[in-house]
């Protein structure tokens, strides 16, 4: 896949784009047929390492294909196994053991949408399934162009997804239909609009007949042309439509036609922006609070959210970062440091972004790993028990940000240490008064020093 194209599959601390499911087709901004991006998640070590596709579900729909097929199908050609449970919660339903690079995977999916999304003929993915008799084969139909086929006739398809499509065949629950009111992701647009002509058809013949029934009399088409002339003489100047606007759109309808222009747009891009205009903090709250409940986010995926739309365009720019998480910085202390687990996450995730940088830029975002660090620190953002935490945890292993963030975490434990022992100074004395006073109590009245004595205790 080309480096310039979006990735099919990303990590789920990133929120998922809506990308093209032609890969050749992402530059197109007319292409209409999109899905979401894979993410996925490694969860357990060792043998016991799986990688959960944890939108399994969403990306299933976006192709119209059971859920089953993406993890069997990524199984089969890495040679591991899959995993689909439907009765558990659908972040968990989908697996594949093993750990793998994103890029890797990224692939795969690409060349399933390819050999069994995708029509042979004219590319687009209007592809319907159906079994044949004694589970031998598949028939492959394409409602755009009417081209047909076998799954048996496609080439340098994996041999063992083969079998397994051919043994469970796409029911027809999971293939498209032009019934439906409301096009899914993938659907021609014009099937809508011909049902809603076909339903204005029907309402206008429904009322000529029952005007006729009445015993009115058909208007004339002079008639008809007058009406349309009245109809059209008002003010037709920009504030005259804005007011009758404002007076025949219900509310409701306004706010969904206002919420149009931004529902394809990414979270963390709505909340950049919001950020850019410096609004209220209880409004930058509340912003994060609807962002994560129209997309369904769970902790791990809000604070990603939050690290991208506050951190992941300014890391490198520490002028930029003060005057970001100052406008941001009621949110993060809401959602962040509120949550020690949540202030760690925010380290790794700034750790795992500086290292993943080109090498141009890497050296100078390493420079301000211990400035970052100090200024979320003495903005109370960051704890310094939860930095230590993380840096003592990468003491056998440590990255380059933990490396360059060295100074500032040392300064940490030094002071720490200093907090310490000035305590048990403290004791000390206390302790060392209390036995002068019990010494004073039973020792005898000091004989005066002679000056020579005194001569010796002061070169001593």
């Amino acid at each position: 896949m080309d480096k310039t194209q979006q990735p099919y599959v990303i990590y789920m601390t990133s929120a998922p784009l809506t990308i093209a499911i032609d890969p050749a087709m992402q530059s197109d901004p007319f292409y209409r047929y999109k899905m979401r991006q894979l993410q996925v998640q490694v969860i357990g070590n060792g043998k016991m390492v799986r990688t959960s596709l944890t939108n399994l579900e969403d990306v299933s729909k976006d192709l119209h294909l059971p859920p089953s097929y993406i993890p069997n199908y990524l199984a089969k050609v890495i040679g591991a196994q899959a995993k689909y449970d439907k009765k558990k919660p659908e972040r968990e339903r989908g697996s594949i053991s093993g750990e793998y690079p994103l890029p890797e995977l990224s692939d795969h999916l690409v060349r399933f949408i390819r050999e069994f999304v995708l029509c042979k003929k004219c590319r687009y993915p209007e592809l319907t399934y159906s079994g044949q008799g004694n589970k031998k084969d598949v028939r492959m139909a394409c409602r755009s162009c009417g081209w047909k086929g076998l799954l048996t006739s496609v080439k340098d398809m994996n041999e063992k997804f083969r079998r397994f499509a051919i043994n469970n065949p796409p029911l027809k629950s999971n293939i498209m239909t032009t019934n439906a009111k409301k096009a899914p992701p993938g659907v021609t647009e014009a099937i809508v609009v011909n049902a809603a002509k076909s339903t204005d058809s029907e309402s206008a013949t429904t009322t000529s007949s029952s005007s006729s029934k009445n015993g009115d009399k058909a208007a004339s088409p002079s008639e008809t042309k007058k009406k349309a002339d009245d109809d059209w003489a008002i003010d037709t100047s920009e504030e005259a439509a804005k007011e009758r606007m404002e007076t025949l759109v219900p509310d409701r309808l306004k706010a969904l036609v206002a919420n149009e222009k931004t529902k394809d747009e990414p979270a963390a891009e709505q909340l950049r922006k919001l950020l850019a205009t410096k609004p209220a903090a209880d409004q930058v709250v509340n912003d994060v609070i609807r962002l994560v409940k129209e997309n369904f986010l769970d902790d791990a995926a809000r604070n990603a959210l939050i690290f991208e739309a506050v951190f992941s365009d300014v890391l490198g720019d520490l002028k930029k970062l003060v005057e970001r998480v100052k406008v941001a910085k009621g949110a993060l202390q809401k959602f962040i440091t509120s949550n020690p687990a949540s202030q760690r996450e925010l380290i790794v995730a700034m750790d795992s972004f500086a290292n993943k940088q080109p090498a141009a830029v890497r050296p100078g975002m390493m420079k301000l790993a211990p400035s970052i660090l100090k200024f979320l620190y003495d903005e109370e953002v960051l704890e310094e028990e939860n930095i230590l935490i993380w840096y003592g945890g990468l003491v056998n292993k440590p990255t380059q940000f933990a490396k360059a963030a060295e100074p500032f975490c040392k300064w940490l434990e030094e002071a720490d240490e200093e907090s310490d022992g000035e305590g048990g100074e403290d004791e000390d004395d206390e302790d060392e008064e209390g036995e002068e006073e019990e010494e004073e109590e039973v020792v005898p009245e000091a004989k005066p020093v002679d000056t020579e004595t005194l001569a010796e205790i002061d070169a001593l």
